[in-house]
Protein backbone atom coordinates (compact mmCIF):
# COMPACT_ATOMS: atom_id res chain seq x y z
CA UNK A 1 0.00 0.00 0.00
CA UNK A 2 1.37 3.36 -0.90
CA UNK A 3 2.77 4.92 2.05
CA UNK A 4 0.66 8.11 1.84
CA UNK A 5 -2.85 6.40 2.15
CA UNK A 6 -1.38 4.40 4.90
CA UNK A 7 -0.66 7.39 6.92
CA UNK A 8 -3.89 8.57 5.33
CA UNK A 9 -6.07 6.21 7.06
CA UNK A 10 -5.04 7.51 10.64
CA UNK A 11 -5.93 11.48 9.49
CA UNK A 12 -8.99 13.18 10.96
CA UNK A 13 -10.08 15.99 9.68
CA UNK A 14 -11.89 19.17 10.89
CA UNK A 15 -14.40 20.72 8.66
CA UNK A 16 -14.99 24.03 8.65
CA UNK A 17 -16.44 25.70 11.44
CA UNK A 18 -15.72 22.65 13.66
CA UNK A 19 -12.87 21.64 16.47
CA UNK A 20 -11.51 18.08 16.86
CA UNK A 21 -9.21 16.13 19.13
CA UNK A 22 -6.88 13.55 18.20
CA UNK A 23 -7.63 9.46 18.76
CA UNK A 24 -5.63 6.25 19.23
CA UNK A 25 -7.65 5.31 16.49
CA UNK A 26 -6.72 8.50 14.52
CA UNK A 27 -3.98 10.15 15.88
CA UNK A 28 -3.37 12.26 13.06
CA UNK A 29 -5.38 15.47 12.91
CA UNK A 30 -5.65 17.98 9.88
CA UNK A 31 -7.46 20.83 8.08
CA UNK A 32 -7.83 21.97 4.80
CA UNK A 33 -9.80 24.39 2.75
CA UNK A 34 -8.11 27.49 4.50
CA UNK A 35 -9.17 30.37 2.23
CA UNK A 36 -10.80 32.87 3.93
CA UNK A 37 -10.17 30.58 7.31
CA UNK A 38 -7.87 30.27 9.82
CA UNK A 39 -6.69 26.71 11.34
CA UNK A 40 -5.72 26.53 14.76
CA UNK A 41 -3.52 23.86 16.07
CA UNK A 42 -2.89 22.57 19.69
CA UNK A 43 -0.77 20.13 21.32
CA UNK A 44 -0.26 19.05 24.53
CA UNK A 45 2.89 17.09 24.05
CA UNK A 46 3.40 15.51 27.85
CA UNK A 47 -0.23 13.82 26.94
CA UNK A 48 0.64 13.31 23.07
CA UNK A 49 -3.30 15.29 22.82
CA UNK A 50 -3.88 17.04 19.50
CA UNK A 51 -7.23 19.34 19.06
CA UNK A 52 -7.60 20.96 15.87
CA UNK A 53 -10.28 23.52 14.87
CA UNK A 54 -11.46 25.17 11.39
CA UNK A 55 -12.55 28.72 11.78
CA UNK A 56 -14.61 30.97 9.09
CA UNK A 57 -15.45 34.24 10.73
CA UNK A 58 -17.66 33.42 13.51
CA UNK A 59 -15.31 31.98 16.03
CA UNK A 60 -17.65 31.70 19.11
CA UNK A 61 -19.27 28.11 18.13
CA UNK A 62 -16.06 26.45 17.24
CA UNK A 63 -14.03 27.65 20.10
CA UNK A 64 -17.31 26.09 22.29
CA UNK A 65 -16.03 22.73 20.75
CA UNK A 66 -12.66 23.18 21.82
CA UNK A 67 -13.51 23.50 25.52
CA UNK A 68 -15.29 20.33 25.51
CA UNK A 69 -12.54 18.84 24.25
CA UNK A 70 -10.07 19.71 26.76
CA UNK A 71 -10.17 17.85 30.10
CA UNK A 72 -9.98 20.75 32.62
CA UNK A 73 -9.29 18.39 35.62
CA UNK A 74 -5.64 17.54 34.14
CA UNK A 75 -3.00 19.69 34.23
CA UNK A 76 -2.19 20.89 30.13
CA UNK A 77 0.46 22.26 28.50
CA UNK A 78 -0.86 23.11 24.93
CA UNK A 79 1.64 25.01 22.19
CA UNK A 80 -0.39 26.47 19.78
CA UNK A 81 -0.32 27.96 15.89
CA UNK A 82 -2.84 29.66 13.88
CA UNK A 83 -2.36 28.98 10.51
CA UNK A 84 -4.22 31.84 7.99
CA UNK A 85 -5.85 31.29 4.97
CA UNK A 86 -4.73 31.49 1.77
CA UNK A 87 -6.67 34.39 1.25
CA UNK A 88 -6.77 36.12 4.17
CA UNK A 89 -3.97 38.58 3.43
CA UNK A 90 -7.03 40.77 1.42
CA UNK A 91 -9.02 40.81 5.06
CA UNK A 92 -7.66 41.40 8.17
CA UNK A 93 -5.43 38.59 9.62
CA UNK A 94 -4.23 40.19 12.29
CA UNK A 95 -7.59 40.93 13.95
CA UNK A 96 -8.78 37.23 13.65
CA UNK A 97 -5.50 35.39 14.78
CA UNK A 98 -5.81 38.03 17.74
CA UNK A 99 -9.15 37.38 18.62
CA UNK A 100 -8.30 33.37 18.66
CA UNK A 101 -5.41 34.33 21.14
CA UNK A 102 -7.41 36.44 23.32
CA UNK A 103 -9.81 33.68 23.50
CA UNK A 104 -7.33 31.44 24.61
CA UNK A 105 -5.53 33.40 27.11
CA UNK A 106 -9.21 33.89 28.37
CA UNK A 107 -9.47 30.35 29.39
CA UNK A 108 -5.95 30.11 30.47
CA UNK A 109 -5.80 28.88 34.71
CA UNK A 110 -3.07 27.36 36.24
CA UNK A 111 -3.38 23.94 35.03
CA UNK A 112 -4.20 25.14 31.80
CA UNK A 113 -1.55 27.20 29.70
CA UNK A 114 -1.65 27.61 25.92
CA UNK A 115 2.28 28.94 24.86
CA UNK A 116 2.76 29.66 20.73
CA UNK A 117 4.92 26.64 18.90
CA UNK A 118 8.26 27.29 18.20
CA UNK A 119 9.84 26.33 15.25
CA UNK A 120 7.44 25.76 12.45
CA UNK A 121 8.98 23.97 9.33
CA UNK A 122 8.57 25.96 6.65
CA UNK A 123 6.87 22.64 4.86
CA UNK A 124 4.00 22.56 7.94
CA UNK A 125 1.44 24.21 5.43
CA UNK A 126 0.64 23.12 2.14
CA UNK A 127 -1.43 24.81 -1.00
CA UNK A 128 -4.03 22.41 -2.33
CA UNK A 129 -3.23 21.34 -5.87
CA UNK A 130 -7.01 22.13 -6.82
CA UNK A 131 -7.84 25.09 -5.00
CA UNK A 132 -6.20 28.04 -3.75
CA UNK A 133 -6.36 27.13 -0.07
CA UNK A 134 -4.14 25.79 2.58
CA UNK A 135 -3.78 22.21 4.44
CA UNK A 136 -1.98 20.70 7.25
CA UNK A 137 -1.59 17.84 9.33
CA UNK A 138 0.18 16.76 12.35
CA UNK A 139 0.92 13.63 14.03
CA UNK A 140 0.45 13.62 17.50
CA UNK A 141 2.13 10.16 18.44
CA UNK A 142 5.57 11.91 17.17
CA UNK A 143 4.70 15.67 17.60
CA UNK A 144 5.34 17.06 13.78
CA UNK A 145 3.93 18.46 11.10
CA UNK A 146 3.03 15.17 8.28
CA UNK A 147 1.45 17.41 5.87
CA UNK A 148 3.48 16.01 3.18
CA UNK A 149 2.58 12.47 4.30
CA UNK A 150 -0.81 12.47 3.91
CA UNK A 151 -3.60 13.02 1.34
CA UNK A 152 -6.08 15.79 1.04
CA UNK A 153 -8.77 16.57 -0.84
CA UNK A 154 -9.99 15.16 -4.06
CA UNK A 155 -7.02 12.48 -3.36
CA UNK A 156 -8.13 11.38 -0.08
CA UNK A 157 -11.43 10.68 -1.36
CA UNK A 158 -10.45 8.66 -4.23
CA UNK A 159 -7.83 6.50 -2.14
CA UNK A 160 -8.47 6.37 1.38
CA UNK A 161 -12.49 6.89 2.03
CA UNK A 162 -13.01 3.67 -0.55
CA UNK A 163 -11.05 1.27 1.65
CA UNK A 164 -13.10 1.95 4.60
Amino acid sequence: MDKKIEMSLFLNIADMDNAIASTQEKPIIGVQALATCFGLLLYDEKQKLGIIAHFSTEINGTFLQILNLIDFGKNNLFKYVIIPGYYSKTQDPYMTKFRIEKLLKSIQTDKLKFIPFDNIPSNAVSKSKSTPSYQFAFDTRIGKFVTDKVLFGIEYIDNVLKLK
